[in-house]
This record gives C-alpha cells, sequence and structure tokens, in this order.
C-alpha cells in the first residue's frame, strides 16, 4: 500500500489507511538513539522517518538524508533531546517545503515539537502529541530556564511566521512541565495543524485545523510585504540621518494622521528631522516574536509590534521599548504610511552619558526581507585591546556548561595555521530583539564548515587573547 501512496504537501490530505502503512514499515523497530530512515515511493513523497532522543549532529544528518527528496514527509517519534538540532532540522524542513506528521498513539515533545513545527502542512493523528515547553539547560542536576535556547526558538518560530499568542503559548511551560497542543488550541492560536482521524474507513480525510477568522483574506505575498516593509521602516532609523530622510520621504503618504494630528508629508519630515538631530546615536529594533499584520483589504493593512530602541546625544541617552501602530494604504502599487501611532511600554534616560556608550552595544545587519542576518558588530566592548583581521574556515566550536551558549571556536586559516578565537557576548543585559538576533547569528555564522570573516580584538598580555568583535 505504502508504494501506491502518493502526497503533495499543499494540495492533499493524508489517508488512515497510507498513514498506517507508513507506520508498518518504518516504526516496526525503535531504539532509544535517534535513527533516520528514508523510504523512497513510486511517483509520489518520500518517507522520512526520525525517531529516538535528538543529539547535537542529528541535524547534519538529516540535511544529508533530505537532500536528494524533492518531496517528502518527513514521520516524527521522539521525546526530545538537543534543542539545536531540532531547529535546524524543523529549518530544513520548512525550507524544502517537506510535510510533517505526528502519527496516532505517538509522542513527538520538546525539541522534536520544534522540527514538527517546520512542516508545510503539519500533521497529527486524532491521538497523536504534541508537546511543548521552555528551553532549558541542566547544571548540578537542576534544570532552569535558559534565555539563551528561548532567544533562539523565539527567532525559529519567528521565521516561521507564527503569531506572538503562539511562541507565548510554546515557551510559556517551566521545564518541569509540558503543554500538550489540542486542535482546539491550534485553532485558537492560529498554528495551522491538519489532522487524521483514527476511524479505519478508506474514505476518511483529516480535518484542517482554521486560523482564527481575519478581516480580510490577504494573500502570502501582501503580509510577506508589509512585515518586510514595517521592518526597513524600523531600522532606516539606525542610518545617518541624510539616508534615513531619504528612506522616510519615500515611505509616508501625502496626508498622515501622525500621531492623532492630520499633518501632511513634510511637516512629519520635519519633525523627523528634528528627533534625527536631538538624538544623533540611535538603534532601533523590532522584537522579531511581536511583529503582526491584519488587512482589511488588498489595499489596506495595519501593522502593529514592539519596538526596542537606545539613543544618545547632546550628553544624553535614552532606553526603552513601545508598541507601534502602523497603517499601510497601497496608492499607485506602493505601500505608504497614512496613520502612525505608539505607545511608551517602558523608558529610561540618564544624563552625562558618552554618547560613545552606544558604539559599545552589540549590533546585527539583516538583509532586504529582514529575515536573514547578515553581520553582527560590537560583540567585544574591551576598549583597551586593538584590532586584527581573520578569514578562514570554522572547524570547531566550543559551547558553555548549558550547551548552547557559544564561547569560543577555532578558525583554520587560509595557510593551515588554526587559532581559538573567544565569544564573550553578555546575551542577558541586551534587549529582547538584538539578544535574539545576536543570539542565533553567532550560531549560523559560525556554524563548523562555514567560510567566515571574522573582525578580533587582541588582548592581554602581547594580546595573546583573542575576542571576537565582528563577523559576517
Amino acid at each position: 500500500m505504502l508504494l501506491s501512496f502518493v502526497f503533495a504537501p499543499r494540495t492533499r490530505l493524508i489517508s488512515h489507511l497510507a498513514v498506517s502503512a507508513i507506520l508498518s514499515l518504518i516504526f516496526c523497530d525503535l531504539s532509544e538513539a535517534a535513527e533516520f530512515s528514508r523510504t523512497p515511493t513510486n511517483g509520489g513523497a518520500d518517507i522520512i522517518a526520525i525517531a529516538g532522543d535528538f543529539v547535537l549532529g542529528d541535524e547534519k544528518k538529516f540535511v544529508d538524508l533530505a537532500l536528494s527528496s524533492q518531496n517528502a514527509l518527513v514521520v516524527l517519534e521522539s521525546p526530545g533531546g538537543n534543542l539545536y538540532a531540532g531547529i535546524e532540522i524543523g529549518r530544513a524542513i520548512h525550507l524544502k517545503g517537506f510535510a510533517t506528521l505526528v502519527p496516532d498513539g505517538v509522542r513527538c515533545a520538546s525539541a522534536c515539537a520544534l522540527a514538527w513545527l517546520g512542516g508545510r502542512p503539519r500533521v497529527m493523528g486524532e491521538t497523536g502529541q504534541v508537546g511543548f515547553h521552555a528551553a532549558y539547560a541542566t547544571k548540578d542536576g537542576q534544570s532552569a530556564i535558559s534565555s539563551t535556547g528561548n532567544a533562539l526558538v523565539g527567532v525559529y518560530l519567528n521565521q516561521l511566521g507564527l503569531s506572538t499568542t503562539a511562541v507565548l503559548y510554546i515557551t510559556a511551560p517551566s521545564p518541569a512541565d509540558i503543554q500538550w497542543l489540542s486542535f482546539a488550541d491550534a485553532r485558537r492560536i492560529g498554528i495551522d495543524v491538519q489532522q487524521t482521524k483514527s476511524s479505519p474507513a478508506a474514505n476518511d480525510e483529516p480535518r484542517q485545523a482554521k486560523e482564527p477568522p481575519r478581516q480580510h483574506d490577504a494573500s502570502g505575498t501582501e503580509f510577506a510585504t508589509i512585515k518586510s516593509t514595517t521592518y526597513r521602516f524600523v531600522t532606516a532609523t539606525n542610518r545617518p540621518n541624510d539616508s534615513a530622510m531619504i528612506f522616510l520621504d519615500g515611505v509616508y503618504a501625502d496626508g498622515v494622521n501622525y500621531f492623532g494630528k492630520t499633518m501632511a508629508k513634510s511637516a512629519v519630515l520635519a519633525d523627523k528631522r528634528g528627533f534625527f538631530k536631538k538624538w544623533p546615536n540611535r538603534n532601533y529594533s523590532i522584537r522579531p516574536d511581536s511583529l503582526s499584520v491584519s488587512c482589511e483589504s488588498d489595499t489596506a493593512c495595519i501593522a502593529q509590534g514592539i519596538v526596542d530602541w537606545s539613543a544618545s546625544g547632546n550628553s544624553k541617552a535614552s532606553t526603552g521599548s513601545a508598541s507601534i501602530n502602523l497603517n499601510w494604504k497601497k496608492s499607485s502599487g506602493d505601500w505608504k504610511i497614512d496613520s502612525e501611532s505608539s505607545q511608551i511600554l517602558s523608558r529610561q534616560f540618564s544624563a552625562n552619558v558618552a554618547s560613545e556608550t552606544l558604539s559599545l552595544v552589540p549590533r546585527y545587519q539583516l538583509d532586504g526581507t529582514k529575515a536573514k542576518l547578515l553581520s553582527l558588530s560590537n560583540l567585544s566592548p574591551d576598549s583597551d585591546c586593538w584590532g586584527a583581521r581573520a578569514t578562514g574556515k570554522i572547524v570547531k566550536r566550543q559551547f558553555g556548561n548549558d550547551g548552547l551558549t557559544l564561547t569560543g571556536f577555532v578558525l583554520e586559516e587560509p595557510d593551515g595555521s588554526r587559532e581559538f578565537i573567544n565569544v564573550g557576548v553578555k546575551l542577558d543585559i541586551l534587549d529582547a530583539a538584538t539578544r535574539s538576533w545576536v543570539a542565533s547569528g553567532l550560531q549560523t555564522l559560525l556554524a563548523e564548515g562555514r567560510s567566515a570573516e571574522a573582525y578580533i580584538r587582541l588582548c592581554g598580555a602581547a594580546g595573546r587573547v583573542e575576542m571576537l568583535d565582528a563577523l559576517q
């Protein structure tokens, strides 16, 4: 029966008989360690099975196994395991457009559940179980929530397009608890899930969990465009004044409801110019898991999110966060802002702070889509060291006691020589958005086998201690 099974992820659902056939072949002999297998089918999707605990390195095994498949159904059964492996497997599944399935009577929890979320579509048996909890690290036999781990999870879930409500649902349970996903919860928080019935009727078809109702069924392209443009709008604030003003001139409508007052675009730009002059050093970022978009029509959408900032000028500094609300209208093919408002959530001022302080804050640069990180900078705050440049291939990485925090890596230079470079970024002192992008960026840009261009600081006696300062 498996040989006649055909699965098209975006157009067909999975019958009970097909699922039964899959299980009879791939879950007949499971062991505790994670095992991977791929079963080709005639004219249909390959069946990739993952069973057992995830360990670091499993993400590479999965990629190697999946590379030759153009269309696949990934069937999972695992209590969890290594967080990084689960995220990277899920990311690979999502990029390949594979479907994921947790069949009837099977559990997929923790890191396994994160991998399952990467499916397009995600499918769960009527008696299958998918469970979530916060990322954690174990030290001296005690489990504690890992801020680094949760930052990585937040970035990953944002890349999958999940809502803030869904992110909180997934990361809220403590390490000692687990949140088992129900189909009702999936509908409520906007996680798209298809269901297979446990009834053996051949003509049974799974039911699809509906997303929360929207005002308008806008296309995925519209939502992606508004999200991308909103990211660009927020981060444009960090550009030099002239560059920032050129961008804003192209994004505002001729008339704008500007913080409750109707103003011409020229007046809005004048206000922005005055703000930039007062605060010449700026670092604004939108929290990746906070941005949401809703559309009233094909030409009217609203973007909402939370922005974190730090700014300084004239011996003063300001840090804080605010919720923003942008109304986008499409005119002559271009999206323009015709309404802008915000509400301060927290804010702190400090006097007599040198403007150079901001230069010590780690920064990140994203691509045009604001979904991919290109570079990191200001990773080492030690100003008593001198700079140097190093290029080569990452051959080994070193992690802290939690198994997640990257503390150093070995770089092999073109001449074959190797050097150990320390990573000393203090993630816990960063705002949420910067922490998320820096944590995920270190993992991605410093992946083993990747070629990298690093800027380092030589510290200590004779500059023998090398600290990572920038990376691309």
